[in-house]
């Protein structure tokens, strides 16, 4: 994660902040003109609490931690986790692999693709689908085991 996006983060979180305790300003300290005065500077407080929780998590969701795709291809590479020779279990065959790297390259946030390779090999075909996958991926790829 870079520094930027950082403090766009905490830009938007302070901005989200700001906006709520203007609302509540508004709502529980200018109208009232009697002793609710004193609750409504308690809840101006509550409402920019509440403002920087929901502030945090927009800019959470809008500016995600991460912009590097990871797909791991381990054991050997067959077309269905079940053949010959057998994987690992729970070790994803080639079509689970191409789907994943799929997912990356739909995923907006996802820039480079960090290909895992812990493999003796396996057969063409698979491998092949494999590559062609990783190609076709809009960015980077980066392949190492």
């Amino acid at each position: 994660m870079t520094e930027s996006s950082d403090l766009s983060r905490v830009a938007i979180g302070f901005a989200v902040a700001a906006v709520a305790a203007v609302v509540g300003w508004i709502l529980f300290v200018l109208f009232p003109d009697s002793t609710a005065e004193l609750l409504g500077v308690v809840l101006v407080v509550l409402t920019v609490v509440v403002g920087l929780r929901i502030g945090g998590n927009v800019a959470r969701n809008l500016l995600p931690g991460y912009n590097v795709a990871e797909v791991a291809v381990e054991g050997p590479i067959t077309r269905d986790a079940g053949g010959f020779p057998p994987g690992a279990p729970g070790t994803p065959d080639a079509d689970d692999v191409v789907d994943l790297i799929e997912q990356a390259d739909e995923d907006g946030n996802a820039e480079v693709l960090l290909l895992r390779l812990d493999t003796p090999g396996g057969a063409v075909v698979p491998s092949d689908d494999i590559r062609l996958a990783a190609e076709r991926f809009d960015g980077p790829t980066v392949a190492y085991t």
